[in-house]
């Protein structure tokens, strides 16, 4: 029974009772008793209805913010190869530091346009970034955290460490790098090696313009150099086919558009071997949709990469040496790789234009003290090429390493 209804049977009932009895302040009091509860009754049951009126009110909000987006987005990817820090580079960024400290401005100057104006960049850091080891250079490299920072500075996004070179300080060395990036730079998506299998397990997603990106690397050796029992779960081989697979298979569910960066191939070949394909039409088929290569040091083919099951991906099989003291024409080559990628919210759909591979070239000038500086290539000269301390420089021989790369896909810019 409605409550005011059980109220008014009462003031009805007491009414007529009052009505035979003499005492009218009796009667008096009774009524006011009645209409104060009454009173109470009314305010208590419009608070209720506030109340349910502003919860439902909070969940329309909260199911609001929570909607999905729709539409067309798209991001423009830059990627970037190895760089390769030679004791050439920072022994250069000291000189131009006055001996306090490092300024590697000068190394990167004449590229950091292109990276800046790309609205996602990627890197591959081939050396640990750290001041706990050394600096030192090859076999074992170990880079001052000046280069990281120099890094950020010009515009990278991520950073790819799934390379032969990560393990080099051992998990000491792997650590202290992972705790650089993450003190220092807690924005930047530093993925492919891991301080625990659980750290490994939290795949690496960068919600870029609303897009959710993951971002997975995977190396086929580290130079021999091997984890204790307990951290051998820090990275992960290309031979671990299956655990491969599980976590391609894992962000293309967690994410809207997956990233592998494989460190794969023969070293300073420009050829791209049997195995490569092989890998790259099996992460497409487990739901990669941008494969991003290094290791050889030399500028690969790139192209697309249809599965049986229907999937399909762009994949740069190597991208070269952004940067190194190699010295050689052939790893002095290396390109930018850059792509719109389009997300279709209401369709979950990827697409993926305009994918150019542009060349860069490592310029190693001086004699008694080298100093090393990349160009893009529609800046380097014969009279650079003259000039350069790399004895097979040319510009026929830089053709020749291009031709690797398709027409369709070289943009000269």
């Amino acid at each position: 029974m409605n409550k005011f209804r059980r109220i008014s049977l009462l003031l009805t009932v007491l009414m007529s009772s009052f009505t035979l009895c003499s005492c009218r302040e009796d009667i008096k009091t009774m009524v006011s008793q009645v209409e104060s509860a009454v009173s109470k009754q009314a305010q208590s049951q419009t608070t209720e209805q506030e109340q349910d009126m502003t919860e439902t009110q909070t969940t329309e909000d909260n199911a609001s913010s929570g909607s999905k987006k729709s539409g067309v987005e798209t991001i423009n990817f830059l990627f970037a190869g190895d760089n390769l820090v030679h004791d050439t580079l920072y022994n250069q960024a000291s000189r131009a530091a006055g001996s306090d400290g490092y300024d590697f401005t000068s190394i990167y100057e004449n590229i950091a346009p292109y990276i800046q104006k790309a609205d996602f960049a990627v890197l591959n850091q081939e050396t640990i970034v750290t001041d706990d080891f050394g600096p030192s250079s090859y076999p074992t490299f170990a880079s001052p955290t000046a280069v990281g920072d120099h890094m950020v500075d010009i515009g990278f996004d991520a950073m790819s460490i799934s390379n032969n070179h990560v393990l080099d300080y051992g998990i000491d060395g792997l650590i202290s790098t992972l705790t650089y990036w993450k003190t220092k730079h807690p924005d930047i998506t530093v993925y492919g090696a891991y301080e625990s299998k659980e750290d490994q397990d939290n795949i690496r997603i960068a919600e870029i313009k609303g897009v959710k990106v993951a971002f997975l690397g995977f190396m086929e050796h580290t130079n021999g150099i091997s984890l204790p029992d307990e951290y051998a779960d820090c990275v992960t081989y290309l031979d671990e086919i299956d655990e491969v697979e599980r976590k391609i298979k894992k962000a293309d569910e967690l994410a809207d558009v997956v990233i592998v960066s494989p460190h794969f191939g023969v070293e300073i070949l420009n050829q791209v071997s049997d195995e490569q394909y092989e890998l790259a039409e099996k992460f497409t088929e487990w739901g990669a949709d941008i494969i991003v290569g290094c290791q050889p040091h030399t500028v690969q083919e790139c192209g697309w990469v249809e599965a049986y099951n229907g999937n399909k991906a762009f994949c740069y099989y190597c991208l070269g040496n952004m940067v190194s003291a190699m010295a050689t024409c052939q790893t002095s080559v290396g390109i930018l790789g850059s792509l719109d990628l389009s997300y279709d919210f209401d369709n979950d759909k990827v697409t993926i234009n305009n994918p150019k591979a542009i060349p860069i070239i490592t310029h190693i000038s001086g004699s008694y003290q080298w100093d090393v500086f990349v160009y893009p290539y529609s800046q380097y000269t014969a009279q650079l090429a003259a000039q350069s301390q790399v004895e097979d420089m040319s510009i026929e021989n830089i053709e020749y390493y291009l031709s690797f790369i398709p027409t369709e896909f070289l943009s000269i810019e």
